[in-house]
């Protein structure tokens, strides 16, 4: 297959179209464009194109998840969560997810401590609680209640 165009994409410009025989074919990240030297007159087989594609998804949902991540922190549950909602593919989550894990991107543990304190601190009912557990007379006002 021939490539017989390539034209940016109007509302990401760090994306662009390709056309095969001048049909729209699929959209492609602009660092995979320079990696495998793909321009107009290029001849392409089917499992090139397949493998770019491949590629191309993986570092789409990549870009989508760190995203979704710059918020706030992330539970590992929340992030399989979030690709089903977007009906991710399973070998794609499971690349993206070790990778989330093996950067440290994402920690359970961590997240457990970063929510439970921004509940303590960020939610009235939190507030009390966590006066009244630290408050000295704590322990005698329970010995009165036993």
């Amino acid at each position: 297959m021939l490539i017989t165009n390539i034209k940016p994409q109007l509302k990401n410009k760090e994306r662009v179209n390709i056309f095969l025989d001048d049909k729209f074919a699929f959209s492609l990240n602009l660092e995979l464009l320079v990696k495998y030297h793909l321009k107009v007159d290029t001849d392409i087989d089917d499992s090139q194109m397949q493998m770019i594609i491949k590629e191309n998804d993986l570092l789409y949902w990549w870009e989508r998840v760190i995203n979704f991540l710059s918020f706030r922190p992330r539970s590992k549950k929340e992030i399989t969560d979030y690709f089903k909602k977007k009906e991710v593919g399973s070998e794609t989550q499971k690349i993206i997810l070790s990778k989330l894990i093996d950067r440290k991107y994402i920690n359970d543990m961590e997240f457990v401590d970063w929510f439970v304190r921004q509940r303590l601190n960020f939610k009235p009912k939190g507030q009390k609680l966590h006066c009244i557990c630290n408050c000295p007379k704590k322990t005698s006002i329970l010995e009165k209640f036993r």
